[in-house]
């Protein structure tokens, strides 16, 4: 038996770390602020990993890499902040919208350049499915707990450990697509206590998918699937195969747990019923809209979602949401349609290096599942704006810089001019100085929200409810 390289080692402890805290910090019952908690981790996480993927690269090709485009959405997200400067919500997103971009492309980059990619992939597919057991246990205490306590709604208790069901169903966007991965390249594949982890993952998330009628990552994670199998045509069989069997085995345990046990304890008149609504959504990204053209191409600032006197007139009626449950539409309406712009050229960079890849049939199992984990989560951003939430973040950060290094694998490596040095250089002490300030200023608007929330010392203008903080209100400027 071979054995395991000290970057192995390395990289399968990381991605246990980063896993579990994004997923499991929320288990935590020492704070009530799990989601700020990390909010904050990732914040100092990005600002670390930007400066370093610049310090640590070797020369690139900005157009070949799309690269370009990453620097554009931070150049034009910051000249359209400008003019609201001298709001303190201004600087609140700003620097972890614009960094997220180029952050996860240099990663990916630095993957390739160094040759870490393959180690960080097959890490990452073993240290996931244990993360996602610990979880399914988890939901599966709980469950019992929930029978025991005669709960009529199971999504009380299910998924535990986050604010919102929207926020974990986009973890299981990200997730579920890469645990075949588990059982396809893992030199553990036919270990039977190996596959009996991954499809017991597989079933309890499913199961939970279901309990919670997560209907935005159901569509999405079809949409995911449909595409693939259409893109890579053959290869997807096998792992199309072991995702019908989670599937399948899935709908047995919600068969099992929600129809037939736990009516036994509970009326099942109370349970939860599927909901065939909207949810609102048509108001509110009709509202979005109509903001994102008041500025064309501009938008209406930084926040401006709170702040701004409504223009549909049945949206006074609803609860006023940290977003329009789409992400695309909430940067159109605050920072305008041309900061889409870069965003759109990302993802037609990344199409044109797919169809490279599929016209030259070099592609493999891996681009599958990454492809589908992306086109998942991208697609349930665009129904229900959970992408920015630390949760997704978190996972986000890990799948698309591997997704980026699976794309880009042919990336030259060449030594730095004396020049393009100074230039990497002087960009990741910048980061990593502009990451300080910024931790520091988040902190200190938090420490404030908090005295406003608790002693509401004076009127909070907006609304209380999660955005970059669980709860994000807008101070007077």
């Amino acid at each position: 038996m071979k054995v395991l390289s000290q970057q192995s080692i390395t990289g399968f402890v990381f991605w246990l770390a980063w896993f579990g805290l994004a997923l499991l910090i929320s288990l935590n019952s020492l704070t009530p602020y799990t989601y700020d908690l990390l909010r904050f981790v990732f914040a100092g996480v990005l600002a670390l990993l930007s400066s370093l993927s610049f310090c640590l690269s070797a020369r690139i090709h900005a157009r070949k890499t799309g690269l370009v485009w990453g620097v554009l959405w931070v150049v034009l997200l910051t000249l359209l902040s400008v003019p609201y400067a001298y709001q303190t919500t201004t600087w609140l997103e700003l620097y972890q919208l614009a960094v997220f971009v180029p952050t996860f492309m240099m990663l990916g980059l630095l993957l390739v350049q160094r040759g870490w990619l393959k180690t960080a992939l097959l890490t990452l597919v073993h240290a996931l499915p244990i993360v996602a057991f610990i979880y399914s246990v988890v939901c599966l205490y709980n469950y019992l707990f929930a029978l025991l306590d005669n709960e009529p709604q199971l999504v009380t208790f299910l998924p535990w450990g986050f604010l919102n069901i929207r926020y974990w169903s986009q973890v299981a966007s990200w997730v579920l697509p890469l645990l075949p991965l588990s059982l396809l390249l893992s030199p553990i594949k036919d270990n039977s206590r190996w596959k009996f982890l991954v499809y017991f993952s597989l079933a309890i998330w499913v199961w939970v998918l279901m309990l919670s009628t997560a209907r935005g990552s159901i569509f999405s994670l079809l949409v995911s699937f449909t595409l693939c199998a259409f893109i890579f045509k053959g290869l997807v069989k096998e792992w199309l195969i072991i995702l019908l069997k989670g599937i399948l085995l899935g709908v047995g345990v919600w068969v099992l747990l929600s129809l037939i046990v736990h009516p036994y304890f509970v009326d099942a008149s109370q349970l939860r019923p599927l909901s065939t609504t909207s949810s609102n959504r048509t108001i509110l990204w009709k509202e979005a809209l109509i903001m994102s053209w008041q500025n064309f191409p501009f938008g209406m600032g930084p926040f401006s979602w709170f702040t701004h006197d409504f223009f549909t007139e049945k949206i006074k009626r609803l609860p006023l949401y940290g977003h329009p449950h789409n992400h695309i539409l909430l940067w159109a309406a605050e920072y305008g349609w041309l900061a889409i712009a870069p965003l759109i050229g990302v993802v037609w960079h990344a199409i044109g290096r797919l169809r490279k890849l599929v016209q030259n049939k070099s592609y493999r199992i891996e681009h599958v599942a990454l492809t589908a984990s992306v086109l998942a989560a991208f697609s349930h951003s665009l129904l229900s704006a959970v992408f920015i939430t630390p949760y997704s973040l978190m996972f986000g950060l890990a799948v698309l810089s591997i997704f980026w290094g699976l794309l880009h694998e042919d990336a030259m490596v060449a030594a730095h001019s004396k020049a393009t040095s100074a230039l990497f250089k002087i960009t990741a002490v910048s980061l990593l100085v502009l990451g300080a300030w910024w931790l520091n200023y988040i902190y200190d608007y938090y420490r404030e929200s908090r005295v406003v929330i608790e002693e509401k010392t004076h009127t909070v203008k907006g609304m209380n409810s999660p955005r970059f903080f669980e709860h994000t209100v807008i101070l007077k400027d």
